[in-house]
């Protein structure tokens, strides 16, 4: 079996909705206009990471008076992709892919389990 995993970075949280409606994994609550990924099929595993936030150097008095950092978010929406069988990927996400790199901290840390 053949794993895949993708790492996915969008301009906003719309962008990644419209892209995985267009893909078929997002739907978009008509009463609400909250989107709504789909976790899991038998062939995909879709986490949603969100807004990565990172560590902007200051830091602040926590309540019990130690420093705690102070944390930005970088304003784009992340999504990881694991694929369960080989496929090739479409090409309505090849824009958005971002090459793993665990030393840069602009870059969401996570694996999957």
């Amino acid at each position: 079996m053949t794993i895949q995993d993708v790492l996915l970075r969008f301009d906003s949280q719309l962008q990644a909705a419209q892209v995985g409606q267009a893909l078929g994994y997002s739907t978009q609550d008509p009463n609400t206009g909250e989107w709504h990924t789909t976790q899991a099929t038998l062939d995909l595993a879709i986490c949603v990471i969100g807004e990565h936030y990172i560590a902007t150097g200051q830091t602040t008095q926590g309540l019990n008076g130690d420093p705690v950092p102070v944390m930005a978010g970088d304003g784009k929406w992340w999504v990881m992709v694991r694929s369960l069988i080989e496929m090739a990927l479409p090409e309505q996400i090849l824009p958005f892919v971002v090459e793993r790199n665990p030393a840069d901290a602009a870059i969401p840390n996570r694996v999957w389990a």
